[in-house]
């Protein structure tokens, strides 16, 4: 995908910058495995494609990704919004982590957390 992802928080009352982060991402990681062999298929190597990503986002902020295409962005956001599992790290989401909640614990904030594709076409 070619463009950029962005992902927005919602505004609180209090507005501001100050206090715990809305959504806190340290040392995020996804790698997808590399099969090989025949007629056994078995783990040969792993695509390194988000490797240790730090983000901290307040309320009231919007955080944009841009990158190259194939460079990892869409890979970043989906696991952010658990789209994807995690190979290692943390998310945190209003204090609540999230790395690796299941689908029925993510279901009251999945209308919180989104991703927004630019469309460069449009």
């Amino acid at each position: 995908m070619t463009g950029e992802s962005v992902l927005t928080a919602p505004r609180e009352q209090s507005g501001g910058t100050g206090g715990e982060p809305l959504l806190q991402v340290s040392g995020l990681k996804k790698h997808f495995p590399v099969k090989g062999g025949f007629p056994i298929r078995r783990t040969i190597g792993a695509v390194q494609a988000v490797d240790g990503v730090d983000i901290t986002v307040h309320a009231g902020e919007s955080f944009g990704l841009v990158g190259e295409s194939g460079c990892g962005k869409s890979t970043t956001g989906r696991l952010i919004t658990r789209l994807l599992e995690p190979t290692d790290g943390s998310i945190t989401y209003r204090g609540q982590d999230i790395s690796h909640a299941t689908r029925k614990d993510l279901a009251p904030i999945r209308s919180e957390i989104q991703m927004i594709f630019q469309d460069p076409y449009s």
